[in-house]
């Protein structure tokens, strides 16, 4: 009888054991998808509309500054930032994001990322916030 409780605390030692291994490593591994965020939001980097170019996924996009608020043209060169937003709010392409009186893009980290000619980018993160 000895030996059955023996066996059955020693599996339950390893399965808690393999539980928190496996935890530190999905930990270390979310890091990979580019995105490095502050502890606390940065200052406001932008008070003018984005106009997205290129969804990445669920709640993310890049977007490019636009020129003004009643300008549809986008320059090369222009403010390029991933947006993010805690609503579940979708994005899509070609998509208008309005930054509403009061409140502006303010950077809450950093994403980098490959381009199709495989150089590197990196660009920061940005919600629409209070200023």
């Amino acid at each position: 009888m000895k030996k059955w409780v023996i066996f059955v605390l020693g599996f339950i030692a390893g399965a808690v054991f393999l539980f928190f291994v496996l935890l530190i490593i999905g930990k270390s591994s979310s890091n990979d998808n580019g995105m490095t965020y502050f502890d606390k939001p940065g200052k406001c980097i932008s008070k003018k509309d984005f106009k997205v170019f290129q969804v990445i996924g669920e709640g993310y996009a890049l977007a490019e500054e636009r020129l003004d608020f009643s300008s549809e043209i986008t320059l090369p060169g222009n403010l390029l930032v991933l947006v993010t937003n805690d609503n579940g709010e979708l994005y899509y392409d070609d998509q208008i994001i309005e930054v509403p009186k009061g409140k502006c893009m303010r950077q809450i980290g950093v994403y980098e990322y490959q381009t199709k000619s495989e150089n590197w980018k990196t660009v920061p993160i940005v919600q629409v916030m209070n200023e």
